[in-house]
């Protein structure tokens, strides 16, 4: 009897891999989510400040 191909297994690992890796990202993201939008916010504003600045000298 031939041995079993383990490639299969080979490839179900990594997708079990890579979806562990996806959902911990996602899970990051969602939890920094209120934060990333306060800096993402400061840095908007901080920006606009300093083109209207600028654009007033």
């Amino acid at each position: 009897m031939k041995p079993k191909s383990k490639r299969g297994q080979g490839l179900v690992e990594y997708a079990l891999l890579l979806s562990l890796i996806a959902l911990v990202c996602v899970s990051a993201l969602v939890g920094f989510s209120g934060n990333l939008g306060n800096v993402w916010g400061e840095y908007s504003n901080s920006i606009g400040n300093a083109i209207d600045s600028s654009a007033s000298n």
